[in-house]
């Protein structure tokens, strides 16, 4: 998140942070106030923000985020003190530039990473309403025959979820890399259901659910990826 009442500030670090890879940005925000007022049913790691701000400057909307990494851009150095008071993750001055910017998003999710708790589920629209489904009842997922935006979750149980309107790509977002791959442009697969692999196909272990087919065809493009994620 970023937050700068001067748009060309809020442009500059936005631009910055769109050329560093493992950033996704979430909001950006030239109104201090109407993001405290966002702030509680925002989804974000850390938050990027001057201090120097109308209304509600940088230290007070520090003061009231919990659990959030804040990292400062100011030109004004006489808040540095101030800053590492309200424990933010580092002060940088302005202008920033794209290497000390991607240092202290670096530590950010360094931190992030050792004190978020791992996640085993996800909620997502399916034809049964907003549903969470464990990551370990997952064994594969398939695009839909009826509307190709949507994906069918088949679970260990036997029951089907449509997944509604959700990208391949977004699907390898929320599961772990580790456990899910996506085997060609229609299909993906759980780690645990792999029986052996040929030239063009991978062999799936019996189930004792029907919806799952034997075998599936392996993409050429995908398959150095998945032979990888296989460790073989």
């Amino acid at each position: 998140m970023i937050i700068d009442d001067e748009l060309p500030g809020l442009s500059y670090t936005k631009l910055l942070c769109e050329q560093i890879p493992f950033v996704d940005i979430v909001g950006c925000y030239d109104d201090p106030e109407k993001f405290e007022a966002d702030s509680k049913v925002l989804d974000f790691d850390a938050c990027i923000m001057d201090i120097h701000m109308p209304g509600l400057n940088g230290i007070q909307l520090a003061q009231t985020l919990v659990n959030k990494q804040v990292i400062f851009v100011s030109a004004h150095s006489e808040y540095a003190a101030d800053a590492f008071e309200v424990e933010a993750l580092d002060f940088i001055r302005k202008p920033a530039n794209k290497e000390r910017l991607e240092k202290a998003l670096a530590k950010a999710l360094n931190q992030s990473i050792q004190t978020k708790p791992k996640k085993n589920s996800f909620s997502w629209n399916t034809q049964q309403g907003k549903t969470i489904i464990a990551f370990e009842d997952i064994v594969y997922i398939s695009t839909s025959a009826i509307d190709k935006r949507d994906k069918v979750t088949h679970l260990k149980t036997g029951v089907q979820l449509v997944l509604k309107n959700i990208t391949f790509n977004k699907l390898q977002k929320l599961l772990p890399a580790a456990d899910f791959c996506k085997v060609n442009k229609r299909e993906m697969i759980c780690r645990s259901i792999v029986k052996n692999l040929s030239a063009e196909q991978i062999g799936l272990k019996n189930t004792e659910h029907s919806s799952l087919p034997p075998q599936i065809s392996m993409g050429e493009i995908y398959r150095s990826a998945f032979i990888k994620w296989m460790d073989i």
